[in-house]
């Protein structure tokens, strides 16, 4: 099994009992960001992922597609979950790179938190509607 491939793996099983296991899989030092959250090292990385499972339940991925090359991958996915009492869906793209012990070292995840995160707020999902609304090019 690849790099990419153990990536894929690792989220497809990614579950509150897996976040002990990333030993496996990540490098103590390492550069991690997503529209909400960085860490410098694993043992952050773990305490973000820890708090995910705290904030969201039935957290599930789906790989969608892989992209990947010597120590660099891209991987596609969905995230479903469910937040209070709706399941919710986040589409997005993991960009990671392997150092020499095929460990991640370097992880940027791409999605839109606007609507299914900042949205769910009454006050900000209002406010976020209407610029969407004036944005948008109509025909």
């Amino acid at each position: 099994m690849n790099n990419t491939e153990r990536f894929a793996n690792f989220l497809e099983e990614l579950s509150p009992e897996r976040v002990n296991d990333m030993d496996e899989l990540y490098a103590e030092k390492l550069e991690f960001k997503d529209p909400l959250n960085e860490a410098k090292n694993l043992e952050h990385l773990k305490k973000i992922e820890a708090d995910l499972f705290k904030q969201l339940k039935e957290i599930s991925f789906e790989i969608i597609s892989t992209q990947g090359i010597d120590q660099e991958a891209f991987v596609s996915w969905v995230m479903r979950y469910r937040f209070r009492f709706w399941q919710r869906k986040i589409e997005g793209v993991s960009h990671v790179k392997f150092n020499d012990e095929d460990k991640i070292h370097y992880q940027y995840d791409y999605w839109d938190g606007s609507f299914p995160i900042y949205g769910e707020f009454p006050p900000l999902g209002w406010i976020m509607k209407v610029i969407k609304k004036v944005l948008a090019v109509t025909q």
